[in-house]
């Protein structure tokens, strides 16, 4: 759908293609949440309602969707136009302390203080790889988060995992935090010269 409506060298660095991922994201997440849905209904027999199945089926579809894909197409353009030799040590020693920043924030006891809250504080690194490095490592330092969000969700650890929450303001809180993970990248993006520029 992409390819189709925007060309073969599809990148983020314009609204226009922001708006046509989050579309196609919006599409593809709809058709899956429809025939998700009703596999479900006919092989399981769930008793919850329909409509609450079908709304967790799109959303984790969509944020999967604008979590993932910037990725692939950022290592699309990174085959396009490699980078040197050193943005790509500066952009793996900002993934690795990105990842260890983020590992110690989800790791740590909650707090009475929203948890989307403490993803700001990533903020900094997330700049620097915006600003300094190729879209892929932007990319890859959201997925990173949102991989690490994920996974203390399903191991039951730190403040997204806390197991005295129910489990589905578990998901909320991991999905808000996802998305303004990803927001803070895509508005980085758009301003800063870099990201201009590919």
């Amino acid at each position: 759908m992409i390819e189709r409506y925007f060309g073969s060298g599809f990148s983020l660095d314009r609204l226009r293609n922001v708006l046509g991922l989050l579309a196609a994201a919006i599409v593809a997440s709809a058709a899956g949440a429809v025939g998700g849905t009703i596999a479900y209904k006919l092989l399981q027999g769930p008793t919850t309602p329909l409509w609450i199945t079908s709304q967790h089926w799109f959303a984790s579809g969509s944020i999967g969707i604008i979590t993932v894909a910037p990725l692939m197409i950022g290592l699309a353009g990174a085959l396009r136009a490699p980078p040197r030799r050193n943005e790509i040590i500066e952009g793996v020693l900002a993934l690795v302390a990105l990842a260890l920043m983020t590992v110690v924030i989800v790791s740590v006891p909650p707090e009475p203080w929203e948890p989307v809250a403490a993803i700001t504080v990533l903020f900094p690194i997330l700049l620097w790889l915006t600003a300094r490095c190729q879209p892929v490592f932007a990319a890859a330092a959201a997925l990173i988060v949102s991989l690490t969000i994920v996974w203390t969700i399903a191991f039951g650890l730190g403040r997204f995992g806390d197991p005295a929450l129910p489990i589905s303001d578990r998901i909320l809180r991991a999905q808000a935090a996802i998305l303004a993970s990803r927001y803070a990248h895509m508005s980085l993006r758009r301003c800063s010269p870099s990201g201009v520029s590919t």
